[in-house]
Order: C-alpha cells, then structure tokens, then sequence
C-alpha cells in the first residue's frame, strides 16, 4: 500500500511540474507614444512562457487620453509567449506607437490606415541591454495575440476609417514604409482575431487588401486534406492558396524556389479541422516557378505556381 501511495503521489507531483508555465520569466513594459508628446508609461507586469495576460482597462492622462478608445479597443485581448519560446529571461516594451494625440487614432503606413501599430523592443531582463533587433524565437514557438472583436474594438477600427467586418491582417512595418508577412500569420474568426508572430519589430494591423496573408477560416468540415491551385496564377505580386484539414493537425505551408529553397513559411501551427485560405505577398522574389508545400499529418501535397513582374 506503501508503495501505491508513493507511486500515486510521484505521478500527481509529476503532472503539477508539467502542467506549470515555462520557467523563462518576461517582463512586459506597455507604453504610448503621440506623434508630438513625449512616449507615456501605462502598465508594467512580469509573466512567464505560456501564460496568458489580458490587456486590462485604464485610464490614460492627458494629453493620451485622447487616444483612450485606441486602447480600449484592445482591453480583454490577451497574448502569449509560446512555452518553450525563449532561453532566457528577458524585458519586452510594447509601445502604442505613431498615435495623433490630436485625434487619438494611429498614424497611417504607406497612405494605409491602421488599426494597430506596435513597436516592440527586446532588452536583458534587467532593461540595461538591448538585444538584437529583430528579436526571433525558437521555432515553431512564437508570441501568440488573440484580439477580441468587442464593440470597442469595432468602433474603433471604424473609427480608424475601415471596415470592422472585413478580412483583418497583419505584418511587419519596414523602415522603407512598405510590409513585410513573412513570419506573421492572422487568422480571421467571428468574435476574434488570432495572430502568431515568429520575430519582434514593428507590427501594424490593417485589411487584407493593404496587407496580404490574412488567413481565412472558410464554412464546412472537409473529408480529406487538400490543396488547392493558388489564385490568380500567375500573380504578380500577391496571390492567394486555399488548404483543407479534415481533423486537427500540425499543419505547416511553405514556398520553395525551383532550386528547393525556402523562401517563405505562411503557415506553421496546429488547425483545427476547417478550410483556410491564406495569402503570399511576392514582392521581395523575383519572377519565376515556386513550388508550394503542405503539411499536415502524414500528409504532403504540393502545387507550382508563377510570380511574372
């Protein structure tokens, strides 16, 4: 009986140490920063690998509470540094940033206008030394954002002059002004937004038809996994490539040359079982035959398709 007892109880201890959060502490620094104030500190928290931390309400001070409908839009979003995603402790400021203080809404990229800009910085934990920017994790762990589509966060997307139900995406704004999806993938569901973000820099957030690669879950349950012909083909510079999964998988889409290298990673996470389409911005590759591979389970299906400049 002794024994039974020790036995049982070297298991439940067992299952705790698992089921605890990963030891790698992060201390998250949010702030705002107006286009002509000097950048305001709102919140500081210390969490760890795999918790979820939800935004919570405030009150911004003058003269940012001008933009207080920009951060209640995000209040019950949570976001999640994926178990497994760093070696280390580290200090993560996320700035609200390019706000108008005079209007309170951000600052449009490229003539887009945004209904989300982030800057983040990764420094030592101690906040003394930055690290190399950009800041990317140990793959296929990534920083997880899941944004609630609350009335708040309606009115203020249609506030920022879009459209609350259009197709939602994001990606990484370049010193040059242009955007970058390589390592971003946006899901689009009824009440929220899912993002999964590979490196840390600047994240901008916008319709799909600014930012390519919004990946979209289509209606129905599908028998079979399945790939099908991206759309236009040929593209130039951005095409879109619907997949199925009939039940939950490990799901990766990946872009290869002709020569079978890797050019870009659109999809690399668990699915549920559903449709999706998702979309490949070609700008930065020159023209010619690409090779597209899924996937999933024991499965692998490929398409070739055209980029013409």
């Amino acid at each position: 009986m002794r024994r039974i007892l020790l036995f049982v109880s070297f298991v439940m201890l067992t299952g705790m140490l698992y089921a605890q959060p990963g030891q790698n502490k992060i201390n998250v620094l949010v702030s705002i920063k107006c286009t002509n104030a000097p950048q305001f500190s709102i919140w500081n928290d210390t969490i760890r690998e795999g918790e979820m931390y939800s935004m919570r309400a405030t009150n911004l001070a003058s003269p940012y509470n001008v933009a207080q409908s920009l951060y209640n839009s995000m209040v019950g979003s949570y976001f999640m540094f994926e178990d497994g995603c760093i070696d280390t402790n580290i200090q993560v400021r996320i700035t609200f940033s390019n706000v108008n203080c005079s209007n309170g809404l951000f600052v449009p990229a490229n003539a887009l206008s945004l209904f989300f800009s982030w800057r983040i910085e990764v420094f030592t934990f101690d906040g003394i030394d930055p690290l190399p920017s950009p800041f990317t994790f140990n793959s296929p762990n990534k920083f997880k954002l899941v944004i609630k589509k609350s009335g708040l966060f309606n009115a203020f997307v249609q506030q920022s002059g879009l459209n609350p139900a259009a197709l939602l995406a994001f990606a990484y704004l370049q010193g040059t002004g242009t955007f970058d999806l390589t390592g971003i993938t946006t899901e689009n569901f009824s009440d929220s937004i899912r993002v999964r973000i590979s490196h840390f820099s600047d994240v901008v957030g916008s319709t799909q038809q600014g930012l390519v690669g919004v990946n979209e879950v289509l209606s129905g349950i599908p028998e079979n996994f399945a790939l099908e012909q991206n759309y236009p083909n040929p593209f130039n510079p951005s095409t879109r490539i619907q997949y199925s999964v009939p039940e939950r998988s490990e799901v990766s889409l990946t872009v290869y040359d002709i020569m079978g290298v890797e050019v870009a990673s659109l999809v690399d996470e668990v699915k549920e079982a559903g449709n999706y389409e998702t979309g490949f911005d070609a700008s930065g590759l020159p023209s010619g035959m690409y090779l597209y591979k899924l996937r999933a389970g024991n499965v692998v299906l490929s398409k070739k398709m055209l980029l013409v400049k």
